[in-house]
């Protein structure tokens, strides 16, 4: 199945190895460096030349600074902005280098695409190896440039899959301060060089995450421990608890049982399965349909709105917790906080404050 590519007049130009939920773009296979390039190229996302050239004013003025103009596959060129002096374009050999680097390092490509009305805004996107057993949680490796110098040419992961304006504004919010960032000055190609470290960093960082979730695997738990892990992802109701609240937590409560009995999510008696049925809640239902969510969007994806990416995270912390202790102790959380532990680790809010906000969940 593919949709047709928007055009270079439209919101986006992309190609991606899987949908997303604006059909908006061409979905194809992308194994290597060169189908990513290549696909980026043919959706008119990645220009194949990048110039400055001298503006003039219809009277014959010269207009200080330079005109930043690409030029595409089809030789069609288009100015994208006026930049002062200190503007220094990303050579797109360097570019180029630096997909084919992070699919070197073990990056596997996801997506190509520009954003914005002419596509000023170049981003190529990668999963990283890794996750829960390909299920719930996964880590994305972005980069990113523009041609208006709108922002940086930044080099970094986040959890939250980008195919939008709105995701690469909130993977940025999320994950932006890890992010490597070099900016459009004399030394852009050089340091993009550079750069490509932090691609091996956050390729490392995504296998160190498959290696945590073994380990999960291998941690076998007594009925009392499952018991109490499972109080910590899905907080059960408390005196003082309004009674929709109450409802709320108990219908959650089964449908994540449910959820952990899933035949793609048991892994027996083991830290995986806890953190196998937590992480698909976030997206799905006990019978794997997706949430409802808000605009009406019942696609996976959509859950990247509201911080889905953050909702994950507390997953993980929790299981490395659990995992570094090599004990689990059950406690009131008014109790662990007075004992100094973080709220994302006793996760009093994982996922109370989504299910909230959600409408239309499902009763139990």
């Amino acid at each position: 199945m593919s949709h047709e590519i928007t055009n270079r007049n439209g919101i986006n130009a992309a190609v991606f190895t899987a949908s997303t939920w604006h059909g908006l773009e061409e979905l194809r296979g992308m194994e290597t460096a060169a189908d990513l390039i290549r696909a980026g190229e043919e959706c008119f996302a990645f220009p194949t030349k990048i110039s400055l050239e001298e503006m003039i004013t219809s009277s014959g003025l010269v207009v200080p600074g330079s005109a930043v103009v690409a030029e595409y596959l089809n030789k069609e060129r288009i100015c994208h902005a006026a930049m002062g002096a200190r503007y220094t374009q990303l050579d797109p050999v360097e570019w180029r280098a630096t997909i084919e680097a992070a699919v070197a390092a073990g990056a596997k490509p996801a997506g190509a695409f520009a954003l914005g009305l002419r596509g000023s805004k170049v981003l190529a996107t990668f999963e990283i190896p890794g996750g829960n057993g390909g299920t719930s949680i996964r880590n994305y490796l972005n980069l990113i440039d523009s041609l208006d110098g709108s922002s940086a040419f930044v080099v970094g992961g986040t959890s939250i899959r980008t195919v939008c304006a709105n995701t690469v504004a909130m993977s940025m919010a999320k994950d932006g301060a890890g992010m490597a960032k070099v900016r459009h000055t004399s030394s852009i190609n050089e340091k993009a060089d550079a750069l490509r470290e932090a691609i091996q960093l956050h390729v490392e960082n995504g296998e160190k995450v498959a290696g945590l979730y073994r380990t999960a695997r291998d941690t076998q738990l007594s009925r009392v421990e499952a018991d109490t892990i499972f109080e910590m992802l899905f907080p059960s109701a408390k005196e003082g608890d309004s009674q929709r609240k109450a409802t709320r937590k108990t219908n959650l409560r089964a449908a994540a049982a449910r959820s952990m009995r899933r035949e793609e999510n048991s892994e027996g008696a083991t830290l995986a399965t806890m953190w196998n049925g937590a992480t698909w809640m976030i997206d799905r239902d006990e019978n794997g349909e997706a949430r409802s969510a808000r605009g009406g969007a019942d696609r996976i994806e959509s859950m990247l709105f509201g911080s889905r990416g953050k909702r994950v995270e507390e997953v993980r912390n929790i299981i490395e917790v659990v995992l570094a202790d090599g004990s689990v102790e059950a406690m009131e959380v008014s109790e662990a906080s007075a004992l100094g532990v973080d709220d994302a680790q006793i996760g009093r809010k994982l996922m109370e404050d989504m299910f909230a906000a959600e409408k239309g969940n499902r009763p139990v």
